[in-house]
């Protein structure tokens, strides 16, 4: 039935650390989070460069979770 294939589909996409973890959501969230604080600490902006790069990634990270949770979205309806 084409429910339970999107869904099986939708699990692998959760759960799937191929390609080098590319689609593997709960880790790149625990990387957001752990980013995000980082942005948070009183000494964040004391190396510019740093900074700068800490924000490209967490805003890199959270873009990638994005495409792969719309792409979760357009499986399921």
């Amino acid at each position: 039935d084409i429910k339970e294939q999107r869904r099986k589909l939708v699990t692998i996409l959760e759960k799937s650390t191929i390609y080098g973890g590319h689609f593997d959501i709960p880790a790149k969230k625990d990387q957001i989070n752990n980013l995000q604080e980082k942005t948070e600490t009183e000494d964040f902006w004391n190396d510019r460069n740093v900074a700068e790069n800490t924000l490209k990634e967490l805003n890199d990270l959270k873009e990638q979770v994005n495409r792969i949770e719309k792409i979760k979205d357009e499986i399921t309806s």
